[in-house]
């Protein structure tokens, strides 16, 4: 079976952007459709490629109307997926990546195309060091590191693959790409 849409899933700090970029780099065949948020961004993330940055109110506006699915709540901020974006890619024949997490495997009943899921994750003390590295507070990395936790344990079983992003970064885009071909 093709897969035309991959989902990627995983507590924070497990490496995901870093692990979906090297193999959009290696695989130029897929097309990054990110979240919506409220969140404000972080200093290296690019709007409309990491993440599409909303305000609370025009959020609000999408969700009614229906354009966003796969609401999610995180660290105080919201979560969502333009799954309109992921059809209109899919209709030009091209693929689909995207880091959606687990409301991300709500898109199974909405999409046309078979759909993979992925999960990314690594030992806490590895997601606390990403964390530390990455810039975020004390207490933003306290608060994630919790969710990162209970993430792990409720959503692993969940999707069809899991990486264990242990190794060196190139390791875990090999398993990545394995996984896919």
């Amino acid at each position: 079976m093709e897969y035309r849409v991959i989902c990627i899933g995983g507590p924070t700090g497990a490496g995901k952007d870093t692990i979906a970029s090297m193999f959009l780099e290696q695989c130029p065949g897929f097309i990054r459709i990110p979240r919506s948020t409220t969140r404000p961004p972080r200093h290296n993330e690019i709007p409309g490629f990491h993440y599409f940055f909303l305000s609370d109110h025009t959020f609000m506006i999408r969700e009614r109307m229906g354009t966003l699915c796969g609401i999610d709540h995180f660290c105080g901020y919201r979560y969502g997926i333009d799954h309109h974006s992921i059809i209109d890619v899919l209709a030009q024949h091209k693929n689909v990546l995207g880091i959606f997490g687990i409301k991300g495997l709500e898109l199974r009943f909405l999409l046309p195309e078979p759909m993979i899921s992925i999960y990314i994750t690594a030992p806490l003390q590895t997601l606390y060091e990403h964390l530390t590295y990455r810039g975020d507070s004390i207490e933003e990395i306290s608060i994630r590191m919790v969710a990162a936790e209970k993430q792990i344990a409720d959503e692993l079983h969940l999707f069809d693959h899991v990486i264990y992003n242990v190794g060196t970064v190139a390791e875990a885009v090999r398993s990545f790409v394995k996984i896919v071909s």
